[in-house]
């Protein structure tokens, strides 16, 4: 059995050399020198290596060692100091209601890559799997971690009056931590956004045909095609400009009658809202709108856990990172399980 445990161990480390340095890497200089201490005051390395985090081979070489409280670093992240940037963004999205998933963090992470790229980098091209990097970066960030997220059935998501009072209690308190408290008396400088998907060749239900015929079938446009749409308002009841996303590559001219009715049209790949989409919005219409209308900034700005809203640019251009325009939190829901 030991054989076997030693064979898998080896191939571990041949699959993934630089996983497995990090995980023996776990530990701090404090953590190796209390080892160290506790072993010299007659503690069994075993157990010093136990209780303390520290590889035993690496306590039983430090023991003899010059220079025992020397702790052997391997190549810093290939991001530098951006990735504590990172790991400030994804405790502040937690904090505010809108956990970071694994595939923001991917795709944050390629973004950040190609960025560093362009800059001059040359490890940047160590990045080729996002996979792979979001595991070494929880390796290294022992505090972070993924985790699944409860999901509620429709009966226990019924909102109660306790529910709601608690949800404003913290937005409340959200508020006063940021010395932004007076908003919540001035319902222009609140905001509500949704979006919401059109298929543009739905699926009808059934149809008449010829018994016996082995197909019916009915003509349509692309099975694909989708429109997202976007509406922004206030508490005051204004109305930002509204967003339409169309996956087409070239504006149809049909649509040109909308710009002029205060509409804005963007593309996207697939037709649906993304994070870069969303940016966009934000930075050319939604702030240009608050400087029109003389609205007072900050805004609130109530956001559900779509994915689009959860990039780090996103964060970045209007959260907790730049507070000078918008100032996110998430839309009410129930907060626990009954």
């Amino acid at each position: 059995m030991s054989d076997l445990f030693s064979f898998v161990f080896a191939l571990r480390a041949i699959r993934d050399p630089l996983a497995l340095a990090f995980q023996n890497a776990n530990y701090t200089t404090e953590d190796l020198r209390n080892a160290i201490e506790a072993v010299r005051n007659g503690m069994s390395h075993r157990t010093a290596a136990n209780q303390f985090g520290v590889p035993r081979t690496t306590l039983s070489r430090k023991i003899d060692s010059e220079d025992p409280e020397r702790l052997p670093r391997g190549p810093s992240p290939v991001l530098g100091e951006t990735e504590e940037d990172i790991v400030q963004w994804v405790k502040d999205m937690a904090k505010m209601g809108f956990p970071v998933t694994r595939e923001a963090l991917q795709e944050t992470g390629r973004k950040l890559a190609k960025l560093a790229a362009k800059d001059g980098n040359p490890r940047a091209h160590q990045i080729v799997s996002a996979d792979k990097w979001v595991r070494l970066f929880c390796q290294r960030h022992q505090d972070l971690a993924l985790r699944t997220p409860e999901h509620i059935s429709s009966a226990q998501a019924n909102i109660s009056e306790a529910d709601i009072r608690e949800y404003f209690t913290r937005i409340t308190t959200s508020l006063r931590d940021r010395n932004l408290a007076e908003i919540l008396h001035q319902p222009s400088r609140i905001f509500n956004a949704d979006e919401t998907g059109f298929a543009l060749n739905p699926h009808s239900g059934k149809v008449m045909g010829v018994r016996g015929a082995r197909h019916v079938h009915s003509a349509g446009g692309s099975d694909k095609e989708n429109v997202t749409v976007l509406v922004c308002g206030s508490a005051a009841g204004h109305l930002a400009p509204s967003a339409i996303v169309l996956r087409r590559k070239r504006m149809p001219p049909a649509f040109t009658d909308l710009l002029r009715q205060g509409f804005c049209l963007f593309k996207s790949d697939k037709g649906w809202m993304t994070g870069a989409t969303f940016l966009e919005y934000l930075r050319l219409k939604f702030i240009p709108f608050l400087a029109e209308q003389n609205i007072e900034r900050p805004v609130l700005l109530f956001l559900d856990n779509h994915r689009s809203h959860l990039t780090m640019d996103v964060s970045d251009e209007s959260c907790e990172f730049s507070r000078d325009d918008v100032l996110r939190l998430p839309t009410p829901h129930r907060p626990r399980r009954r």
